[in-house]
C-alpha cells in the first residue's frame, strides 16, 4: 500500500516507487534537505492510486524489477491531462550501466539515475525536472487564459458580426425601395459599401412626370460612425 503522509503546507511531493530501503533512506535524507517531502509506494499500481490521491510533483522509480510495469504507468501518465506534467526519474542497476539511458527512454523516463546513488546527481536532477514541471503548469495555465480570452472575443466577434448584419440590413431599408416613373427615363441602382456598412445614401422622388430629383449623401468615412449619420 502506498505511504499516506499528509503534505505539509506548500511543500513538493516526491513519490519513490521502490522496494530497496537502502534507496529509499538515501533519497528521503538528502530530499528532506532540499524542502521535498518523499512518498513511497512498493509498485506502481500502489504509485498510480498515490498519483490520484495526491499532487505528485515527480515521480523515481526502481524500473529493475518491473520494467514492463513502468512503461504501463509512464504511458498512462503521459497520456493523462491531468498527469502529463509530472516528470519520472528511472533507477537503473549497476549492471545496467552501459544502457541504463536506453531503459529510462524505453520505459518513458525523464531521466535516469544509476546505482550507487550519488547526491550531486540526485539533487541535480531533482531541481531540474521540478523546474520544468513548474514551467510547464505555467505554461498550461497561461495557455488556458489565452483560450478563455480567445472563446470571449469569438463570441463577442459573433455578436458584432450579427449586429453589422442587422444594421446592413436595415440600412439597404433606407435606400429607394422603387423608382419613381418619370417619363423616357429608368433607374437602376448598385449599394456596396465599403463595410458592412457604410456612409453614403441616397433617395429619388418624382417632381412631375417629366423629372425627377436625385437626393445624395455622402458622409466622411466608413462604417458605424459614417452609418449613424446617415440614419438621422
Amino acid at each position: 500500500m502506498p505511504d499516506t503522509t499528509e503534505q505539509k503546507g506548500d511543500a513538493k511531493l516526491v513519490l519513490m516507487v521502490s522496494q530497496n530501503k537502502e534507496d529509499i533512506s538515501f533519497v528521503k535524507k538528502h530530499l528532506k534537505k532540499e524542502g521535498l517531502e518523499v512518498l513511497v509506494a512498493e509498485d506502481c499500481d500502489d504509485a498510480y492510486e498515490s498519483v490520484q490521491q495526491k499532487n505528485i510533483d515527480l515521480m523515481m522509480i526502481d524500473v529493475t524489477p518491473m520494467k514492463e510495469e513502468t512503461e504501463s504507468l509512464c504511458h498512462l501518465l503521459h497520456n493523462r491531462k491531468d498527469t502529463a506534467s509530472i516528470p519520472v526519474i528511472a533507477i537503473t542497476s549497476p549492471d545496467e550501466s552501459n544502457y541504463k539511458g536506453d531503459i529510462a527512454l524505453n520505459t518513458g523516463a525523464d531521466d535516469f539515475l544509476g546505482r550507487p546513488l550519488q547526491m550531486p546527481a540526485l539533487i541535480v536532477r531533482t531541481r531540474m525536472l521540478l523546474r520544468l514541471k513548474t514551467l510547464h503548469e505555467d505554461i498550461s495555465q497561461r495557455n488556458a487564459a489565452l483560450e478563455d480570452v480567445n472563446q470571449e472575443l469569438a463570441s463577442r466577434n459573433k455578436e458584432l458580426e450579427q449586429g453589422l448584419e442587422m444594421a446592413h440590413r436595415l440600412q439597404k431599408t433606407l435606400l429607394p425601395q422603387k423608382y419613381p416613373k418619370v417619363k423616357n427615363t429608368s433607374f437602376y441602382h448598385i449599394y456596396s459599401p465599403a463595410d458592412a456598412i457604410g456612409g453614403d445614401i441616397f433617395q429619388i422622388a418624382s417632381i412631375s412626370e417629366n423629372e425627377a430629383v436625385v437626393f445624395l449623401s455622402d458622409v466622411s468615412g466608413h462604417g458605424i460612425r459614417a452609418a449613424l449619420v446617415t440614419s438621422i
